[in-house]
């Protein structure tokens, strides 16, 4: 087996998870609920006016659930856009917690009484997640196996 070969073998594995990381993204946003109610893309949509509301409302200023709340669907909206440009690994590792972060602050922080388990039946929401953690790591991996690649000496 060739240098060129064993050096291209990895890239090409990145380059495979982060077709399926793509795939998975694409389909959470036309992904329906379990009850056929809602898609991906409607919460891609509906978050922004969340945020806007809640903030208008002010709750966010005097109720620390609020903008726990506030913080995680910023911050998981956010990270929709990562997926299509490279970004430093601290972003790509804040962007693939991101959407377990909103995870657990739906199911913890929505309710004020008890815990909302609701948010597991939000289908769209794993092909999201995994999808986004797909894209991110196949570039950390590209990046770590060009890292950890010795110099190819030009042909003589």
């Amino acid at each position: 087996m060739d240098r060129a070969h064993t050096l291209s073998a990895p890239r090409s594995n990145a380059v495979r998870i982060r077709r399926v990381g793509f795939t998975l993204f694409a389909l959470s946003f036309l992904t329906p609920n379990w009850d056929f109610e809602s898609m991906g893309v409607g919460a891609f949509i509906a978050v922004p006016w969340w945020v806007c509301v809640t903030l208008a409302e002010g709750d966010v200023f005097h109720n620390w659930r609020a903008a726990i709340l506030i913080g995680s669907w910023t911050i998981g909206w956010l990270s929709n856009f990562t997926v299509f440009f490279r970004v430093p690994r601290f972003l790509a590792i804040t962007a693939v917690t991101a959407p377990w972060i909103l995870y657990l602050a739906m199911v913890f922080f929505l309710s004020m009484t008890r815990r909302d388990f609701g948010v597991t039946g939000f289908i769209p929401f794993y092909p999201w997640a995994f999808g986004i953690g797909l894209i991110h790591c196949s570039r950390l991996m590209e990046a770590r196996h060009v890292a950890g690649a010795a110099p190819v000496s030009p042909p003589s």
